[in-house]
């Protein structure tokens, strides 16, 4: 079973992306935000993969966030960013290692195929952005 941890401030969305990871082979072990994120990083945890929203704590997600997400953990990052985001932090995300970007909103299956092709790629292949159709679409 893979783990999952979901760093995410609206808490809404994060539930209904552990309920959509439910139908996969996924276990969502931790759930946090922006205000529990030294919480979150300092637990023993070993993820296959991390899902990410591009705003914690009101605000950017920080590289600060980021360089102490890379030197805990080297699985994955999926980054969740809103389209008003996308153009810069696809660009930006080229200097993240192991990531990828998925615009929101996404679908039950661009999140599931994010995830798989994320996690079935070489390590050192170059950042992705992914982009769903609309939901509805």
């Amino acid at each position: 079973m893979l783990r999952v941890v979901i760093l995410e401030k609206d808490f809404d969305l994060a539930d209904n992306i552990r309920e959509i990871l439910n139908y996969g082979n996924f276990k969502v072990s931790d759930i946090g935000s922006g205000l529990n994120f030294d919480e979150i990083i300092n637990k023993d945890i070993r993820p296959s993969i991390i899902i990410i929203g591009s705003y914690l704590k009101d605000r950017d997600i920080g590289y600060d966030e980021l360089r102490r997400l890379r030197e805990k953990f080297s699985c994955p990052i999926l980054f969740l960013v809103t389209k008003e985001l996308d153009k810069g932090f696809c660009d930006n995300s080229f200097a993240i290692p192991n990531s990828a970007v998925l615009n929101k909103p996404f679908t039950f299956k661009s999140l599931h195929l994010a995830i798989h092709q994320l996690l079935n790629r070489p390590q050192s292949m170059q950042p992705s952005c992914f982009y769903s159709s609309p939901v509805g679409v």
